[in-house]
C-alpha cells in the first residue's frame, strides 16, 4: 500500500511544495484572515503554524512575513534544481 503524507513547508503559503517569491502575496492575504486561510486550505491550527511560523516564535504574524522576505533574500527557500545546459562543441567544416 502506498500512502502520501502532506508536507507543510514553512513559508509555502500557496501550497505548491516550494518556498519562493510566489508565496509572498498568498502569505499577505492569509495574514489578513488566518482563520479563512485555514478553512480554505483545510488546515488545522498546527498545520497553519507549520506553514506560517517562519521565525519560530510560536505565532503567525507580520514578523513571519519579514522572516520569509529575509529567507528569500538570502537565497533560502526551495526550488527544483535547474539543470545545467548541455555544452555542445560545434566544429566548423572546411
Amino acid at each position: 500500500m502506498l500512502s502520501v503524507a502532506a508536507t507543510y513547508l514553512p513559508g509555502d503559503f500557496n501550497r505548491d511544495g516550494h518556498v519562493d517569491a510566489a508565496d509572498i502575496l498568498p502569505m499577505m492575504a492569509a495574514l489578513v484572515n488566518l482563520h479563512g486561510y485555514e478553512q480554505t486550505n483545510g488546515l488545522t491550527n498546527s498545520q497553519l503554524l507549520a506553514i506560517g511560523d517562519i521565525n519560530g516564535d510560536g505565532v503567525v504574524n507580520n514578523a513571519d512575513l519579514q522572516a520569509l522576505l529575509n529567507l528569500l533574500q538570502s537565497g533560502g527557500g526551495s526550488a527544483d534544481p535547474v539543470p545545467e545546459p548541455n555544452v555542445v562543441s560545434v566544429a566548423g567544416r572546411r
